[in-house]
């Protein structure tokens, strides 16, 4: 008989899924919507790559685009089949993943201002939601594989 794996063996298997089924999820998230011909889409797009840094949400989104934010979400969800707000939290983390990757010893609370997050708490907590890793522990297990 096998021995059953060791608790760490299992987090880190979960972590690493929880990373490959993000990179798919953002790179369905970043590749042309369905409807990518809408006006719509085209706005916002240009409106979240036009602002990396700032904390954009659904409201700040939907206001740029003179709608409500019931509208804006009620569109992007038709035309993409995702949830605006989890749309904007995927890019943002996509983006650190990159920052991270990009350097081996990354100032953890400059990326978290460069994607958006108020602080380092609310960058590490996102983060780790998304990857199951705190951002330093995906840095140092990812530096150097790519931007």
């Amino acid at each position: 008989w096998e021995r059953p794996p060791s608790p760490q063996a299992v987090r880190l298997v979960a972590a690493t899924l929880g990373l490959l089924l993000l990179r798919l999820s953002s790179a369905a998230a970043s590749a042309p919507a369905p409807a990518a011909g809408s006006v719509f889409l085209k706005k916002t797009n240009a409106l979240i790559e036009a602002s990396p840094g700032r904390m954009l949400t659904v409201k700040t989104l939907a206001g740029s685009l003179h709608m409500s934010e019931s509208h804006a979400r009620r569109l992007f969800r038709e035309e993409t089949s995702l949830s605006l707000g989890h749309y904007l939290r995927e890019r943002r983390i996509a983006r650190a993943m990159t920052l991270l990757r990009s350097n081996a010893h990354p100032d953890i609370t400059a990326v978290g201002e460069a994607c958006g997050f108020g602080s380092l708490y609310s960058f590490s907590r996102a983060f780790r939601k998304a990857t199951s890793l705190s951002p330093r522990s995906y840095a140092s297990r990812t530096v150097g594989r790519g931007v």
